[in-house]
């Protein structure tokens, strides 16, 4: 069964933790995070079901074990509804991330155009308590389980600050896609413009 968007968010820790605790924050280090929740059924967006079967595609897949994920293969779903679309850059892109890893180095080898990625709360950051990161979605050696990966930066603070609450109070899923990677030329540093792509739950208004 494909993947499905709130089911995958309901299997990650950022989920529990807000169920459980509003202030619990989701490790940055953390990789390899199953997408369980793209399973089937409700989210806000589902991957599309072209066969029960593995097949051709699916075995091709296996292969892709580590690559960004396509947001193509992301569709809508009824019980999340699309709110709407939001442009915007990634900040931080030039920073480490708790493991040593440069970000620009992530983004130099792994990030395209068309990439999904999944946006985190980090409730507990000791700068901004509003604080979203910005997570690569990879495909995993399961075929329509989608991983989460490494973080390439943060939503804005100004953006942050007005979407933090909905989804801390209101249980709104954030994904996004990579519109493009600017920069790069005459050692200039990596940027990434995204769109972010907003949902809620259907009983929300």
């Amino acid at each position: 069964m494909p993947p499905s968007v709130l089911r995958v968010w309901c299997s990650t820790p950022q989920w529990r933790g807000i169920r459980q605790s509003p202030r619990r924050t989701l490790s940055a280090d953390r990789y390899e995070e199953p997408f369980s929740y793209f399973t089937s059924g409700t989210a806000g967006r589902r991957v599309k079901n072209r066969s029960g079967k593995l097949g051709h595609q699916g075995l091709s897949r296996l292969t892709r074990a580590g690559e960004s994920y396509p947001f193509s293969e992301i569709t809508n779903d009824p019980d999340f509804p699309h709110v709407r679309s939001i442009h915007t850059k990634i900040r931080g892109v030039s920073k480490e991330n708790p493991d040593g890893v440069n970000r620009q180095q992530i983004i130099r080898q792994c990030c395209r155009s068309g990439d999904a990625l999944f946006l985190v709360r980090e409730p507990n950051n000791p700068v901004d308590s509003n604080a979203i990161q910005v997570r690569r979605i990879v495909y995993s050696d399961v075929p329509d389980e989608p991983r989460l990966r490494e973080q390439i930066g943060y939503v804005s603070r100004e953006l942050a600050e007005e979407l933090a609450p909905k989804m801390d109070d209101d249980g709104f899923v954030l994904m996004a896609w990579i519109m493009n990677v600017t920069g790069g030329e005459d050692d200039e540093g990596l940027g990434v413009n995204i769109q972010i792509e907003e949902y809620r739950p259907a009983q929300s208004k």
